[in-house]
Parts: structure tokens; C-alpha cells; sequence
């Protein structure tokens, strides 16, 4: 259904989102890729450019670019430092791209990050142990 709106709403990001989105969740990860990349191109808001850049990074993993993934989402990092699960998905990059000390080193990070009741009086010590796998 969206396909049609591809050509009359070609400048729209939100259009440009949806299709990359449907395609991703029918598995189609590398058509959804240049979807993503179009709808950045062409500007969306915080919220929308953040779902935007976790799932070209996901996409990009999916489909082996572990590289241009990591790029992706250590941008998306940079921009949304709070977004935990960006980090999650650079961890899970990180994992395929055999970086495993790097991937737990993120998710503790994530954990730290969230800072839950349970996990604070074992942050420094995981923190520690967390720069001991980079």
C-alpha cells in the first residue's frame, strides 16, 4: 500500500520512514536500508530520526555491513546518549563483528546508564570490570 505513495510523496521523511519500516518488518532489511537513508536525507524530527538511525543500524547488521552498522549507530550514540537501545543494538553489532569484550562493555553501560536500585551498589566495581574488556 505504501509503494504508490513512494513516487507522489518522495520528499516526504515520514513516508519515506514508513516504507523502510514495513519493509524491515517483512524481513526485506537491505530494500528497507536506502528507505532509511532517504528519509535521514531529507530531515525528521529527534524522535523519528532516532527510530531512524537504530533501525538502518539494525538493517545494516542484518545484512553484514557491520562496519557502516557501527558507524551508524555510534552516531546515533553521540546524538541520543540516553537511548539504551541504540546502545543494545551497537552491542549486538559489536557481538557480530566478534568484538565480544566491546559488546558486554557497552551493555554494562547501558545497564550503568539506566542506573536500576538493584545494580547501584555495584556500580563502580562493574564499571571497573566493564574498562577491563575494551
Amino acid at each position: 500500500m505504501l509503494i504508490p505513495l513512494e513516487k507522489t510523496e518522495a520528499d516526504n521523511p515520514f513516508v519515506q520512514l514508513e516504507i523502510g519500516l514495513t519493509l524491515d518488518s517483512m524481513g526485506k532489511e537491505q530494500d528497507a536500508i536506502p528507505y532509511y537513508e532517504r528519509a535521514l536525507s531529507l530531515g525528521l524530527p529527534a524522535e523519528q530520526r532516532c527510530i531512524t538511525l537504530l533501525c538502518l543500524g539494525s538493517s545494516l547488521r542484518n545484512v553484514r555491513q557491520l562496519e557502516h552498522s557501527k558507524q551508524i549507530l555510534k552516531s546515533a550514540i553521540d546524538e541520543f546518549p540516553n537511548h539504551i537501545g541504540i546502545r543494545c543494538f551497537y552491542a549486538l553489532t559489536q557481538y557480530s563483528a566478534g568484538e565480544y569484550g566491546e559488546s558486554v562493555h557497552t551493555l554494562i553501560n547501558a545497564i550503568l546508564l539506566l542506573s536500576p536500585e538493584s545494580v547501584k551498589p555495584f556500580a563502580r566495581v562493574l564499571q571497573y570490570y566493564a574498562e577491563e574488556l575494551k
